[in-house]
């Protein structure tokens, strides 16, 4: 089983991990652009450094952005009660 707490959380903010990933890195890869001669610097700032920070860009978006959509959202879901034949 994959009940773990870090599986959960990341199932939870899934959605902005597969949005903003390729944002994060192309600006990473912009910022550490001087570094690309010293191969290993490079590509450890690189995808350490993105997936770090596509975690947290991540993060702040479902808990100040995405949640007062999924909030705004339950109020438009029609709840069918089970009326007897």
């Amino acid at each position: 089983s994959f009940n773990y707490s870090i599986t959960n959380y990341l199932g939870k903010i899934s959605y902005g991990i597969f949005v903003y990933h390729w944002i994060v890195i192309y600006l990473i890869m912009d910022w550490i652009m001087p570094l690309k001669g010293n191969s290993t610097l490079y590509n450890t700032l690189l995808y350490t450094g993105s997936g770090i920070a596509t975690v947290v860009v991540s993060h702040l978006s479902f808990f100040y952005f995405e949640q007062w959509f999924l909030k705004f959202k339950d109020r438009f879901a029609i709840v069918k009660s089970n009326k007897p034949l």
